[in-house]
């Protein structure tokens, strides 16, 4: 099989990574906040939801609820 893709995933009740060879995926955390509060400005959360954040403190709020899923 030529795409067979081997990936290795960690899970816990805060966090999922995926990592392959050219990619690692993470789940958002608070670590990421600042950055996330920077680039999600109006211009790239045009057609999305939630709106851009105008405060880091609704930044916070986007990121804590993300933390509180378990996946099985």
């Amino acid at each position: 099989m030529k795409n067979l893709l081997l990936a290795s995933v960690a899970r816990s009740t805060t966090n999922l990574t995926i990592e392959t060879k050219n990619l690692l995926l993470q789940s958002i955390t608070l670590e990421y906040k600042d950055e996330i509060f920077k680039e999600f400005t109006p211009e790239i959360t045009t057609y999305m939801f939630p709106k851009s954040p105008e405060k880091i403190e609704e930044t916070i709020e986007f990121i804590q609820p993300k933390n509180k899923i378990i996946f099985l």
